[in-house]
């Protein structure tokens, strides 16, 4: 699902874009911080989060570390990076 530029090396790991999905690396905002990991990329699910107080939403993230695409539980007030899909 990675594009297969804009992502730092890592061994044995290779972006193939096999999905059509070119993800690319972004930033991300949560407690008024705001970062910019050269590394990932972070995008909302629309699915709701309720198995923990803390967390009420999904959202899936790519590394360059991993093959795989992760999901993790989020606050709502998080901020991730757009993503256009044209209709």
């Amino acid at each position: 699902m990675k594009s297969q530029a804009g992502w730092p090396e890592y061994s044995g790991i290779t972006s193939t874009n096999q999905y059509g999905f070119s993800a690319l690396p972004g930033g991300y905002s949560n407690s008024g911080s705001f970062y910019t990991p050269s590394g990932s990329g972070s995008w909302w699910s629309a699915t709701e989060h309720t198995e923990y107080e803390a967390c009420h939403a999904w959202s899936r993230g790519i590394y360059y570390r991993y093959e795989s695409v992760g999901r993790y539980g989020c606050d709502k007030n998080d901020r991730f990076s757009p993503r256009c899909i044209e209709d």
